[in-house]
């Protein structure tokens, strides 16, 4: 299914909002690329952190680039359907994918057709988001605690969702059970929204979400969160244990940030690169980046495209002392 951003804002509005948000206004007649829209493969369902903040650096980047962004959401086998599509797209700068932190992680525990490292061209880092453990509002699991004794007693009894086989989310619940030395029950589905749905109507008893998609959720009460896998307990949470304080040893984090085939032509990157660089830095994406838990990426291409590296390097050797390959 195709979903529409606000790609049909005229010209002369792009213009407006570049003006508004101090944004440089589109100089086309300097550069060759780009000629026509330009579309960014959101590989999840709509709902998703990652779906949330593609669109609202896509109005951003429309308004630099004077071209209309299109938003596309590919959804399925844990954003691996979406992410081959890119992959196999030619490397023009006018296809790209939001890739988050399960690009390297979904390759490491199923085979996929494409190397995150070799088939795809960092751009920017756009947010890096850390992870928790979440139920339902109404869960009778208060504590984390709770949940190790409900699965210790029945093995494989307490279900958790993810967006996905293979997924960050997936992978992050197989890390949990590990560490805490419980059988969890995985159930995938074709994006985290789904998911979340499911478990706020009872039918999975958890999730392993970002905190950037957690928040809102948690602050309304629609969902609890019981732990967060961070060094430090987060700031919008400061009455959410760590896991480490409760005597699992695991830190997560997912990051945002957008890629694009192999063999985009190097000025192309760097104008991507520049452009999604002055969005970020605009006050209105800081803070719309905070109010979703994230926090705003500093790294351009070539540091991006190392992290891509270094997480799929780490990811596999996990997935292989998990025996999860």
């Amino acid at each position: 299914m195709r979903t529409k951003t606000r790609r049909d804002i005229p010209r002369r509005t792009a213009l407006g909002v570049a003006l508004a948000f101090g944004l440089p206004t589109p100089l086309r007649a300097q550069a060759s690329w780009p000629r026509r829209p330009v579309r960014i493969v959101v590989p999840f369902a709509p709902g998703a952190s990652n779906d949330l903040i593609t669109r609202a650096a896509a109005v951003g980047l429309q308004a630099i680039l004077g071209v209309s962004v299109v938003v596309e959401n590919r959804p399925g086998a844990g954003g691996t359907i979406g992410a081959a599509a890119v992959a196999q797209s030619p490397p023009d700068g006018y296809t790209l994918l939001i890739a988050s932190a399960s690009l390297p992680v979904t390759v490491a525990v199923q085979p996929v057709p494409y190397n995150p490292v070799r088939d795809f061209q960092a751009v920017r880092l756009l947010a890096v988001s850390p992870m928790g453990i979440s139920v339902a509002g109404t869960s009778p699991y208060r504590t984390l605690a709770d949940v190790v004794t409900a699965a210790r007693g029945t093995p494989g009894g307490v279900r958790y969702g993810s967006a996905g086989p293979g997924g960050l989310n997936h992978l992050a619940g197989v890390l949990f059970g590990l560490r805490a030395g419980i059988e969890l029950e995985h159930v995938p589905y074709r994006g985290i929204a789904p998911a979340i749905i499911d478990m706020l109507g009872g039918r999975i008893e958890m999730i392993f979400p970002s905190i950037a998609s957690a928040k809102n959720p948690t602050l309304s009460g629609e969902q609890r969160l019981l732990a967060v896998f961070m060094a430090e307990r987060h700031p919008d949470f400061p009455n959410v244990p760590t896991a480490r304080e409760l005597g699992y040893d695991l830190e997560l984090a997912s990051w945002y940030g957008i890629v694009g085939p192999t063999g985009i032509p190097r000025p192309v990157v760097d104008r991507l690169d520049e452009a999604l660089q002055q969005v970020v830095g605009t006050p209105d994406m800081q803070r719309f980046l905070v109010g979703e838990g994230a926090i705003p990426g500093q790294l351009g291409a070539d540091a991006f495209q190392q992290l891509i590296a270094t997480d799929t390097a780490r990811w596999a050797e996990i997935a292989r002392a998990g025996r999860l390959q």
